[in-house]
């Protein structure tokens, strides 16, 4: 007997429509929330022993097509942060000054954003909460970045993106 195989939950698998099951409207696909976001915390950059913060999200298809237009790898990567980085908020001057920030904590956050977009919102909660013992957080229209407590803050550790090579030009 073999056994059975388990598929990621984004994994695209042709299927047949459930009894009683009606396709998806053009509205309700719009209407999906499905940027992905998560906490880091860049070892790279720390206040009194303490790492700092920031909070991101997945690019959106029209901005991954502007990142990937940059013809400099450096400007890839620092409008990356001006477009995902949402706590805080950068401008395009103040992103272009990253240039002149610890290389590896620049890419690794930036690789981690282009990654982002490949993962499912409960998985990442799912992985955050696992590894920490913290609670979900809320998603959607209850997701607020000023939700975050303490231990949901320490525990978005899933940014610190292992050694992967993920170039701009390959999101």
């Amino acid at each position: 007997m073999s056994e059975p195989s388990i598929t990621h939950p984004q994994t695209f698998m042709p299927s047949k429509l459930a009894a009683g099951e009606e396709y998806a409207s053009v509205e309700a696909i719009l209407q999906c929330s499905d940027l992905p976001h998560a906490t880091l915390h860049i070892p790279h950059w720390r206040i009194g022993g303490v790492s700092l913060a920031i909070r991101v999200r997945a690019l959106s298809l029209v901005e991954r097509d502007r990142v990937q237009r940059e013809e400099d790898t450096v400007a890839q990567y620092c409008l990356t942060w001006q477009l995902a980085c949402v706590v805080p908020t950068f401008t395009p001057e103040q992103a272009n000054a990253l240039a002149n920030k610890n290389p590896h904590a620049v890419e690794q956050a930036a690789r981690f954003i282009w990654l982002l977009s490949a993962l499912d919102q409960e998985w990442i909660d799912h992985v955050v909460s696992t590894a920490t013992d913290a609670p979900p957080i809320a998603t959607g229209a209850d997701a607020s970045p000023a939700a975050d407590t303490g231990q949901t803050i320490r525990a978005r550790r899933v940014g610190r993106a292992s050694g992967g090579k993920v170039q701009p030009a390959a999101i």
